[in-house]
Protein backbone atom coordinates (compact mmCIF):
# COMPACT_ATOMS: atom_id res chain seq x y z
CA UNK A 1 0.00 0.00 0.00
CA UNK A 2 0.92 3.80 -0.22
CA UNK A 3 0.11 5.45 2.42
CA UNK A 4 0.07 9.02 2.72
CA UNK A 5 0.27 10.62 6.34
CA UNK A 6 -0.09 13.72 7.94
CA UNK A 7 0.70 14.32 11.52
CA UNK A 8 1.20 17.59 13.54
CA UNK A 9 4.92 18.05 13.19
CA UNK A 10 7.70 15.49 11.80
CA UNK A 11 9.81 14.42 13.94
CA UNK A 12 8.48 15.11 17.63
CA UNK A 13 9.99 13.73 20.29
CA UNK A 14 6.91 13.67 22.54
CA UNK A 15 5.08 11.55 19.57
CA UNK A 16 7.91 8.61 19.13
CA UNK A 17 4.77 6.61 18.55
CA UNK A 18 3.36 8.05 15.36
CA UNK A 19 7.01 7.60 14.55
CA UNK A 20 7.49 3.93 15.57
CA UNK A 21 4.37 2.85 13.91
CA UNK A 22 4.88 4.37 10.35
CA UNK A 23 8.53 2.95 10.24
CA UNK A 24 7.39 -0.41 11.26
CA UNK A 25 5.10 -0.10 8.46
CA UNK A 26 7.31 0.71 6.02
CA UNK A 27 9.33 -2.10 7.45
CA UNK A 28 6.67 -4.48 6.19
CA UNK A 29 6.73 -3.33 2.38
CA UNK A 30 4.67 0.03 2.53
CA UNK A 31 5.24 2.96 1.09
CA UNK A 32 4.64 6.28 3.30
CA UNK A 33 4.68 10.10 3.08
CA UNK A 34 4.58 12.01 5.62
CA UNK A 35 3.21 15.51 5.96
CA UNK A 36 3.69 18.00 8.99
CA UNK A 37 0.12 20.07 8.54
CA UNK A 38 1.53 22.30 11.29
CA UNK A 39 4.17 23.88 9.41
CA UNK A 40 4.02 26.42 7.05
CA UNK A 41 3.77 26.53 3.71
CA UNK A 42 7.17 27.39 3.09
CA UNK A 43 8.91 24.67 5.51
CA UNK A 44 6.14 21.43 4.72
CA UNK A 45 7.96 19.06 2.77
CA UNK A 46 6.83 14.99 2.45
CA UNK A 47 9.46 12.91 4.39
CA UNK A 48 9.48 9.26 2.32
CA UNK A 49 9.86 6.08 4.42
CA UNK A 50 10.72 3.13 3.14
CA UNK A 51 11.90 -0.92 4.15
CA UNK A 52 15.23 0.47 4.33
CA UNK A 53 14.38 2.66 6.98
CA UNK A 54 16.06 5.28 5.24
CA UNK A 55 14.28 8.86 4.68
CA UNK A 56 13.83 11.04 1.60
CA UNK A 57 12.82 14.48 2.23
CA UNK A 58 11.61 16.33 -0.93
CA UNK A 59 12.65 20.11 -1.06
CA UNK A 60 10.06 22.65 0.09
CA UNK A 61 10.27 23.62 -3.84
CA UNK A 62 10.35 20.15 -5.36
CA UNK A 63 8.02 20.20 -8.68
CA UNK A 64 6.83 16.63 -7.92
CA UNK A 65 4.46 16.41 -11.02
CA UNK A 66 2.26 14.04 -8.55
CA UNK A 67 -0.34 16.48 -9.23
CA UNK A 68 -1.58 13.47 -11.47
CA UNK A 69 -2.03 11.90 -8.37
CA UNK A 70 -5.16 14.09 -8.17
CA UNK A 71 -8.27 12.94 -9.50
CA UNK A 72 -10.45 14.99 -12.19
CA UNK A 73 -11.73 17.91 -10.38
CA UNK A 74 -9.34 17.28 -7.36
CA UNK A 75 -8.83 21.09 -6.57
CA UNK A 76 -12.61 21.75 -6.28
CA UNK A 77 -13.34 18.91 -4.55
CA UNK A 78 -10.20 19.37 -1.94
CA UNK A 79 -12.20 22.61 -1.47
CA UNK A 80 -15.49 21.25 -1.15
CA UNK A 81 -13.57 19.33 1.79
CA UNK A 82 -12.32 22.48 3.26
CA UNK A 83 -15.56 24.04 3.53
CA UNK A 84 -17.25 21.28 4.91
CA UNK A 85 -15.05 21.44 7.94
CA UNK A 86 -16.35 24.94 8.34
CA UNK A 87 -15.82 28.22 5.98
CA UNK A 88 -13.19 29.36 8.23
CA UNK A 89 -10.99 26.20 7.47
CA UNK A 90 -10.29 27.62 3.25
CA UNK A 91 -7.47 29.62 4.73
CA UNK A 92 -5.92 26.14 4.89
CA UNK A 93 -6.08 25.91 0.86
CA UNK A 94 -2.35 27.53 0.34
CA UNK A 95 -1.14 24.18 2.88
CA UNK A 96 -3.36 21.65 0.75
CA UNK A 97 -2.12 22.71 -2.61
CA UNK A 98 1.41 22.45 -1.54
CA UNK A 99 0.94 19.19 -0.39
CA UNK A 100 -1.00 17.89 -3.62
CA UNK A 101 1.87 19.72 -5.42
CA UNK A 102 4.48 17.60 -4.27
CA UNK A 103 2.66 14.23 -3.26
CA UNK A 104 5.26 11.55 -4.97
CA UNK A 105 2.54 9.37 -5.46
CA UNK A 106 -0.98 8.90 -5.83
CA UNK A 107 -1.71 7.06 -2.40
CA UNK A 108 -3.99 3.86 -1.80
CA UNK A 109 -5.07 6.07 1.59
CA UNK A 110 -4.74 8.89 3.48
CA UNK A 111 -3.85 8.50 7.70
CA UNK A 112 -4.36 11.46 9.66
CA UNK A 113 -2.44 11.57 13.27
CA UNK A 114 -4.98 14.00 15.38
CA UNK A 115 -8.56 14.60 14.48
CA UNK A 116 -6.99 18.53 14.24
CA UNK A 117 -5.65 20.63 11.29
CA UNK A 118 -3.91 16.90 10.27
CA UNK A 119 -7.65 15.69 9.50
CA UNK A 120 -8.89 18.77 8.07
CA UNK A 121 -5.66 18.60 5.39
CA UNK A 122 -5.96 14.95 5.61
CA UNK A 123 -10.46 15.36 4.50
CA UNK A 124 -9.19 17.41 1.71
CA UNK A 125 -6.04 15.54 0.84
CA UNK A 126 -8.46 12.35 0.53
CA UNK A 127 -11.15 14.06 -1.82
CA UNK A 128 -8.49 15.58 -3.93
CA UNK A 129 -7.08 12.07 -4.80
CA UNK A 130 -10.73 10.37 -4.31
CA UNK A 131 -9.24 7.82 -1.59
CA UNK A 132 -10.46 6.77 1.49
CA UNK A 133 -9.59 8.42 4.81
CA UNK A 134 -8.90 7.21 8.56
CA UNK A 135 -8.26 9.76 11.83
CA UNK A 136 -6.31 7.91 14.63
CA UNK A 137 -7.77 10.43 17.42
CA UNK A 138 -5.31 10.44 21.03
CA UNK A 139 -5.60 12.57 23.84
CA UNK A 140 -6.30 15.89 23.60
CA UNK A 141 -7.99 15.92 20.43
CA UNK A 142 -10.51 13.88 21.33
CA UNK A 143 -10.76 15.58 24.95
CA UNK A 144 -10.65 19.29 24.17
CA UNK A 145 -12.45 18.68 20.52
CA UNK A 146 -11.87 21.27 17.73
CA UNK A 147 -14.91 21.67 15.71
CA UNK A 148 -13.39 21.33 12.06
CA UNK A 149 -11.43 18.68 13.21
CA UNK A 150 -14.04 16.48 14.84
CA UNK A 151 -15.87 17.31 11.29
CA UNK A 152 -13.13 15.46 9.40
CA UNK A 153 -13.54 12.65 11.44
CA UNK A 154 -16.78 12.38 11.46
CA UNK A 155 -16.32 11.95 7.56
CA UNK A 156 -13.59 9.73 7.92
CA UNK A 157 -14.27 5.48 6.50
CA UNK A 158 -12.10 4.63 9.47
CA UNK A 159 -11.49 6.24 12.76
CA UNK A 160 -8.39 4.72 14.70
CA UNK A 161 -7.91 5.05 18.84
CA UNK A 162 -5.25 4.15 20.98
CA UNK A 163 -6.88 3.25 24.19
CA UNK A 164 -10.50 2.53 25.29
CA UNK A 165 -11.27 5.83 27.16
CA UNK A 166 -11.19 7.94 24.34
CA UNK A 167 -12.80 5.47 22.12
CA UNK A 168 -15.95 6.25 24.35
CA UNK A 169 -15.51 9.20 23.86
CA UNK A 170 -15.90 9.64 20.70
CA UNK A 171 -18.86 7.08 20.43
CA UNK A 172 -20.47 9.27 23.35
CA UNK A 173 -20.49 12.38 21.13
CA UNK A 174 -20.88 10.26 17.51
CA UNK A 175 -22.28 7.23 18.03
CA UNK A 176 -22.80 6.99 14.54
CA UNK A 177 -19.23 6.14 14.13
CA UNK A 178 -19.67 2.47 15.90
CA UNK A 179 -19.43 0.68 12.96
CA UNK A 180 -16.03 2.51 11.73
CA UNK A 181 -14.03 3.01 14.74
CA UNK A 182 -11.38 0.50 15.66
CA UNK A 183 -8.96 0.09 18.87
CA UNK A 184 -5.43 0.27 18.15
CA UNK A 185 -2.28 0.52 20.19
CA UNK A 186 0.59 2.27 19.39
CA UNK A 187 3.44 -0.45 18.87
CA UNK A 188 6.99 -0.91 21.44
CA UNK A 189 10.00 -1.60 19.70
CA UNK A 190 10.22 -5.01 21.45
CA UNK A 191 12.89 -6.45 22.37
CA UNK A 192 13.18 -3.46 24.26
CA UNK A 193 16.39 -1.33 23.92
CA UNK A 194 17.20 -2.35 27.19
CA UNK A 195 15.01 -4.26 30.27
CA UNK A 196 15.27 -6.03 33.70
CA UNK A 197 13.52 -8.95 32.23
CA UNK A 198 13.63 -11.32 29.65
CA UNK A 199 11.24 -12.75 27.04
CA UNK A 200 10.81 -15.16 29.65
CA UNK A 201 10.00 -13.18 32.53
CA UNK A 202 13.44 -13.80 33.92
CA UNK A 203 15.47 -11.39 34.95
CA UNK A 204 18.68 -10.44 32.82
CA UNK A 205 20.72 -9.44 35.80
CA UNK A 206 19.63 -10.68 39.12
CA UNK A 207 21.00 -7.81 40.83
CA UNK A 208 19.14 -4.76 38.42
CA UNK A 209 16.84 -3.29 41.54
CA UNK A 210 17.84 0.59 40.34
CA UNK A 211 20.43 1.05 42.13
CA UNK A 212 24.80 0.08 41.41
CA UNK A 213 24.76 0.80 45.19
CA UNK A 214 22.53 -1.01 47.23
CA UNK A 215 23.59 1.86 49.71
CA UNK A 216 22.42 4.92 47.24
CA UNK A 217 19.43 6.40 47.52
CA UNK A 218 16.07 4.67 45.87
CA UNK A 219 15.42 7.12 42.97
CA UNK A 220 12.65 8.25 41.89
CA UNK A 221 11.83 10.25 38.17
CA UNK A 222 9.07 11.77 36.16
CA UNK A 223 9.10 12.54 32.14
CA UNK A 224 6.90 14.36 30.15
CA UNK A 225 5.96 18.09 28.50
CA UNK A 226 5.43 20.14 31.37
CA UNK A 227 1.81 21.20 30.63
CA UNK A 228 -0.77 21.23 33.05
CA UNK A 229 -2.44 17.59 32.23
CA UNK A 230 1.18 15.79 33.55
CA UNK A 231 0.18 16.48 36.97
CA UNK A 232 3.92 17.47 37.66
CA UNK A 233 2.84 19.87 40.51
CA UNK A 234 1.65 16.67 42.16
CA UNK A 235 4.70 15.03 41.92
CA UNK A 236 6.57 18.41 43.60
CA UNK A 237 4.53 18.15 46.75
CA UNK A 238 4.78 14.55 46.95
CA UNK A 239 8.14 14.24 47.26
CA UNK A 240 8.28 16.96 49.31
CA UNK A 241 6.12 14.97 51.74
CA UNK A 242 8.52 12.08 51.16
CA UNK A 243 11.43 15.11 52.10
CA UNK A 244 9.65 15.92 55.22
CA UNK A 245 9.42 12.49 56.68
CA UNK A 246 13.22 12.29 56.48
CA UNK A 247 12.77 9.50 53.77
CA UNK A 248 16.13 8.76 51.79
CA UNK A 249 15.31 9.39 47.89
CA UNK A 250 17.14 10.93 44.82
CA UNK A 251 14.33 12.80 42.42
CA UNK A 252 15.02 13.47 38.98
CA UNK A 253 12.16 15.27 36.83
CA UNK A 254 13.03 15.92 32.98
CA UNK A 255 11.17 17.41 30.33
CA UNK A 256 10.46 21.12 28.81
CA UNK A 257 7.06 23.53 28.51
CA UNK A 258 5.27 26.41 29.32
CA UNK A 259 5.19 25.40 33.44
CA UNK A 260 8.79 25.31 33.79
CA UNK A 261 9.56 28.60 35.09
CA UNK A 262 6.27 27.68 38.17
CA UNK A 263 7.44 24.39 38.43
CA UNK A 264 11.43 25.89 39.49
CA UNK A 265 9.87 28.05 41.39
CA UNK A 266 8.07 25.46 43.63
CA UNK A 267 10.90 23.33 43.89
CA UNK A 268 12.49 26.35 45.46
CA UNK A 269 10.21 27.26 47.90
CA UNK A 270 9.64 23.48 48.89
CA UNK A 271 13.42 23.38 49.38
CA UNK A 272 13.83 20.72 47.13
CA UNK A 273 16.56 21.63 45.41
CA UNK A 274 19.09 19.53 46.44
CA UNK A 275 16.69 16.26 46.73
CA UNK A 276 14.96 16.77 42.79
CA UNK A 277 17.55 17.47 39.89
CA UNK A 278 15.71 18.89 36.73
CA UNK A 279 16.89 18.20 33.41
CA UNK A 280 15.41 18.87 29.48
CA UNK A 281 13.66 15.86 27.62
CA UNK A 282 15.94 13.13 27.42
CA UNK A 283 16.35 11.31 23.34
CA UNK A 284 14.60 7.82 23.37
CA UNK A 285 17.80 6.10 23.73
CA UNK A 286 19.26 8.15 26.58
CA UNK A 287 15.22 7.79 28.12
CA UNK A 288 15.58 4.12 28.04
CA UNK A 289 19.30 3.66 29.60
CA UNK A 290 17.55 5.94 32.21
CA UNK A 291 15.02 3.78 32.81
CA UNK A 292 17.31 0.75 34.13
CA UNK A 293 18.98 2.92 36.69
CA UNK A 294 15.83 4.18 38.95
CA UNK A 295 13.44 2.29 41.17
CA UNK A 296 10.00 4.06 40.23
CA UNK A 297 8.68 6.00 37.29
CA UNK A 298 6.35 8.57 38.83
CA UNK A 299 3.44 9.96 36.50
CA UNK A 300 0.87 11.74 38.30
CA UNK A 301 -1.20 13.02 35.38
CA UNK A 302 -4.51 14.74 35.72
CA UNK A 303 -7.43 15.87 33.72
CA UNK A 304 -6.55 19.84 33.23
CA UNK A 305 -9.06 22.36 33.53
CA UNK A 306 -9.81 22.78 29.82
CA UNK A 307 -10.79 18.81 30.01
CA UNK A 308 -7.16 17.52 28.39
CA UNK A 309 -6.05 14.64 29.74
CA UNK A 310 -2.77 11.66 28.72
CA UNK A 311 -4.12 8.59 26.59
CA UNK A 312 -1.92 5.48 27.06
CA UNK A 313 1.34 7.97 27.68
CA UNK A 314 4.75 6.88 26.12
CA UNK A 315 6.99 7.49 28.87
CA UNK A 316 4.46 4.47 30.84
CA UNK A 317 4.43 1.85 28.41
CA UNK A 318 8.34 1.91 28.15
CA UNK A 319 8.70 1.83 31.91
CA UNK A 320 6.08 -1.16 31.35
CA UNK A 321 8.81 -2.50 28.80
CA UNK A 322 12.00 -1.80 30.96
CA UNK A 323 11.07 -3.64 33.80
CA UNK A 324 10.90 -0.37 35.52
CA UNK A 325 8.02 0.34 38.61
CA UNK A 326 5.13 2.33 37.91
CA UNK A 327 3.55 4.67 40.16
CA UNK A 328 0.69 6.58 38.40
CA UNK A 329 -2.44 8.67 38.92
CA UNK A 330 -5.84 7.16 36.84
CA UNK A 331 -6.81 9.79 34.33
CA UNK A 332 -7.41 9.25 30.61
CA UNK A 333 -5.99 5.81 29.47
CA UNK A 334 -3.70 5.05 32.00
CA UNK A 335 -5.47 2.92 34.05
CA UNK A 336 -6.23 0.58 31.21
CA UNK A 337 -2.51 -0.22 31.84
CA UNK A 338 -1.47 0.75 35.30
CA UNK A 339 -3.49 -1.74 37.68
CA UNK A 340 -3.32 -1.59 40.79
CA UNK A 341 -1.54 -4.59 42.70
CA UNK A 342 -0.81 -6.46 39.28
CA UNK A 343 1.04 -3.90 37.23
CA UNK A 344 1.91 -0.98 39.25
CA UNK A 345 0.49 1.18 41.69
CA UNK A 346 -2.44 3.58 40.60
CA UNK A 347 -3.30 6.56 43.14
CA UNK A 348 -6.07 9.12 42.68
CA UNK A 349 -4.98 12.07 40.26
CA UNK A 350 -4.28 15.48 41.92
CA UNK A 351 -3.59 13.87 45.55
CA UNK A 352 -0.11 14.45 46.20
CA UNK A 353 -0.63 12.58 49.63
CA UNK A 354 -1.79 9.15 47.80
CA UNK A 355 1.20 9.67 45.20
CA UNK A 356 3.40 10.03 48.13
CA UNK A 357 2.02 7.16 50.24
CA UNK A 358 2.56 4.84 47.25
CA UNK A 359 5.89 5.95 46.24
CA UNK A 360 6.58 5.12 49.64
CA UNK A 361 5.51 1.79 49.76
CA UNK A 362 7.32 0.97 46.58
CA UNK A 363 10.69 2.06 47.48
CA UNK A 364 10.47 0.42 50.54
CA UNK A 365 9.62 -3.01 48.97
CA UNK A 366 11.81 -4.10 46.31
CA UNK A 367 10.21 -7.40 46.31
CA UNK A 368 7.11 -6.13 45.24
CA UNK A 369 8.64 -3.90 42.72
CA UNK A 370 10.18 -6.77 41.19
CA UNK A 371 6.38 -8.49 41.45
CA UNK A 372 4.24 -5.63 40.05
CA UNK A 373 7.16 -4.46 37.18
CA UNK A 374 7.30 -8.28 35.66
CA UNK A 375 3.49 -7.96 35.46
CA UNK A 376 3.53 -4.89 33.69
CA UNK A 377 6.66 -6.29 31.43
CA UNK A 378 4.71 -9.17 30.41
CA UNK A 379 1.21 -6.88 29.59
CA UNK A 380 3.04 -4.68 27.06
CA UNK A 381 4.70 -7.55 25.70
CA UNK A 382 1.24 -9.22 25.07
CA UNK A 383 -0.69 -5.83 24.01
CA UNK A 384 2.03 -3.18 23.07
CA UNK A 385 5.01 -5.33 20.85
CA UNK A 386 5.47 -3.03 17.58
CA UNK A 387 5.47 -6.65 15.24
CA UNK A 388 2.37 -6.79 16.41
CA UNK A 389 0.93 -3.53 16.82
CA UNK A 390 2.16 -2.83 13.32
CA UNK A 391 0.11 -5.53 11.63
CA UNK A 392 -2.86 -4.61 13.68
CA UNK A 393 -2.45 -1.10 12.18
CA UNK A 394 -1.73 -2.81 8.40
CA UNK A 395 -5.27 -4.60 8.92
CA UNK A 396 -7.39 -1.84 9.71
CA UNK A 397 -5.48 0.02 6.03
CA UNK A 398 -5.80 -3.04 4.53
CA UNK A 399 -9.65 -3.03 5.12
CA UNK A 400 -9.89 0.58 4.63
CA UNK A 401 -8.85 0.46 1.38
CA UNK A 402 -10.77 -2.87 0.41
CA UNK A 403 -14.15 -0.92 2.11
CA UNK A 404 -13.55 2.62 1.88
Amino acid sequence: MRIAMLTGRWPRWSERFIERDARALAALGHEIAVWPAEYRVFRAAWTRLDATQADSRREAGAKAGAGAGMAPGGARKALAALAACGWPSLRWWPRVSKALATLPWRPDAVLAHFAGLPAVLGHALAAATQVPLAVFAHARDVWVPWLPGWRAAAAARLVLTCNRAAMERILARLPAMAERIRLCRHGLDWPPLASRFLPSGETSDPSASGRSDRNDPPRIMAAGRFVAKKGLDTYVDALALLARESIRFEGELFGEGPLLPALRRRVRALGLESRLRMGPPLPPEDFARKLLTIDVLAHPSRVAADGDRDGVPNAILEAMAAGCAVVAADAGGVGEVIRDGRTGWLVPPGDPAALAQSLRHALADPDERQRRSLGAFRLAEAEYALPAAAKRLEEALVWLCQHG
